[in-house]
């Protein structure tokens, strides 16, 4: 067989009428059909494994066809996406850092403080530090557009997410967290008790409270900011 009846082949025909089964197929059932046939002695059984063999042959052939097709696209592809800053630094949030800033704000009783908010060539993203006293928690609290990532640093307590904020009213709009609103309480939500260690994800827009903090809890929170709001630092 020639190399171009080979690529014409793969469109199940070649210039002399021929498709793949009998250019590529037939030819391996063939072959494995009489190594079958001197090794079991049977043409029935023989046949058919041969059958199946030169179909996976066959359909790994297939399967790798769009691979190359894929892969000379890619080289053909400019190395630099546009509109993409790469150059913008990485940003170390050290555990010194985030212990000094403890500090400060116990002594201030600040509960939440944002240690970095850095562009990413996308949304802002920025690291806060958040800490809560032992005792009943805090009200329900729903943002806009930030979404929230929390990182138990120490204690414990539960967190009450989701559900929908009874006698809800805008808030003002925070420095850490942009626009939304807060209420009474929070209707059919999910408690979840989070201790050191534990991560908890919350999008924009879910409303979420501390119920209960069991013992003094610090967390660190990564802040996404989609439509650049909060200030950087």
């Amino acid at each position: 067989m020639s190399k171009e009846d080979w690529k014409l082949g793969w469109t199940h025909a070649s210039p002399k009428g021929e498709n793949v089964r009998t250019n590529i197929i037939n030819p391996l059932i063939s072959r494995a059909a009489a190594v079958a046939l001197a090794q079991c002695g049977s043409v029935a059984t023989t046949r058919s494994a041969a059958w199946m063999w030169a179909s996976i042959v066959v359909t790994l052939l297939a399967a790798g066809r769009p691979a190359v097709v894929n892969a000379q696209a890619q080289a053909a592809m400019p190395l630099y996406a546009p509109g993409v800053n790469y150059s913008l630094p990485s940003v170390v949030v050290t555990a010194e850092e985030i212990e000094a800033t403890k500090k400060e704000m116990l002594a201030k009783n600040t509960i939440d403080v944002a240690i970095r908010m850095a562009e990413t060539g996308g949304p802002r993203v920025g690291v806060s530090l958040v800490y809560r006293v032992k005792g009943p928690g805090n009200a329900p609290v729903v943002h806009d557009y930030v979404s929230e990532v929390y990182q138990i640093l120490e204690g414990s307590g539960t967190l009450v997410t989701g559900g929908k904020i009874v006698d809800a009213t805008r808030r003002a709009e925070s420095g850490v967290n942009g626009p939304g609103f807060s209420g009474k309480d929070i209707q059919d939500g999910v408690s979840k008790k989070l201790k050191k260690g534990d991560m908890v994800l919350i999008p924009a827009g879910t409303p979420h409270k501390w119920s209960d903090v069991q013992e003094f809890m610090s967390y660190t929170v990564v802040r996404v900011d989609p439509n650049r709001i909060v200030p950087l630092k």
